[in-house]
């Protein structure tokens, strides 16, 4: 195997929020979980995930992130 080496970034900042949607739009994902009613006295669930994945080394980004969208 080849080893691949990865550039350093610094991700000590979030520039603004264009940056932001461009990160997001290769690295998130939105979904909605509809969860049936076992009780049938209330209504159904609904629940809403917003994730990001990244390499653990990448931990400082993530932070940041959550940080800005004041979340997490």
């Amino acid at each position: 195997m080849i080893p691949v080496v990865i550039p350093k970034v610094d991700f000590s900042d979030i520039k603004d929020v264009y940056w932001l949607i461009g990160f997001l739009e290769g690295e998130e994902s939105f979904m909605v979980i509809i969860q049936e009613s076992k009780s049938k006295i209330t209504t159904d669930n609904l629940g809403l995930r917003f994730v990001i994945t990244q390499h653990y080394k990448e931990s400082l980004l993530l932070d940041n992130i959550s940080n800005y969208l004041g979340c997490g």
